[in-house]
């Protein structure tokens, strides 16, 4: 199988790193996708144009990431989610995680392809609000790290504060001590969290 993403995107950092996570890396391998171009084959197979985008030995497409995190945890033997009475919880932190992500992504996005004269501080706002609940959120309830085997809950908040270390230079650290320990647990317990950050990962793709 094949797992198509770009590089500084942490849905595709969570997907691989849930890949690394749960053993899979021998079945699993990475492409990178130029978002730029009209013609990419992997983004005409997602019809939103949107990756992480994996695709099966058979040719079919499986999108979005939660849906992704799904096969994984399939194919591992429910290494990520499982099958206990806790599993709606942990997909009900990923849902958090990922909520905070889009939020912070429309954030970057307005500021990106809008110049500063056009851009909603209405709007910023509105999504800056979601991100700071979601993190009060956790910080008030953090994951455990859980070790080597790591479940999805842990993945998706790890790449939640990796991603607001990238585009917003870590400015969540100062109000969040609780989760500042959890990352330093999770970095410490998860070697792997560090390795899948690098530009190298999905290759030099913007």
């Amino acid at each position: 199988m094949i797992i198509y993403g770009v590089t500084g995107s942490p849905f595709c950092r969570k997907v691989w790193l849930a890949t690394l996570v749960a053993g899979l890396r021998d079945r699993v391998s990475l492409a990178g996708v130029d978002l730029a171009s009209k013609e990419d084959r992997t983004l005409l197979a997602n019809p939103l144009s949107k990756v992480p985008v994996l695709k099966t030995p058979d040719g079919r497409a499986i999108y979005d990431s939660v849906v992704i995190m799904e096969v994984l945890d399939d194919l591992s033997g429910g290494k990520l989610i499982g099958r206990g009475a806790d599993r709606y919880l942990l997909l009900t932190t990923q849902a958090l995680a990922d909520g905070i992500l889009e939020a912070a992504s429309l954030q970057v996005q307005e500021k990106r392809f809008h110049p500063q004269e056009g851009q909603s501080e209405k709007w910023l706002g509105f999504q800056a609000g979601k991100v700071a609940r979601g993190l009060a959120e956790l910080e008030g309830n953090p994951p455990s790290t859980g070790g080597s085997g790591a479940r999805i809950d842990a993945i998706a908040v790890a790449c939640v504060l990796g991603y607001m270390d990238l585009r917003f230079e870590g400015r969540w650290r100062e109000k969040h001590p609780r989760l500042c320990d959890f990352l330093r647990g999770f970095e410490a317990a998860v070697p792997a969290y560090a390795g899948t950050g690098t530009a190298s990962v999905f290759g030099a793709i913007p």
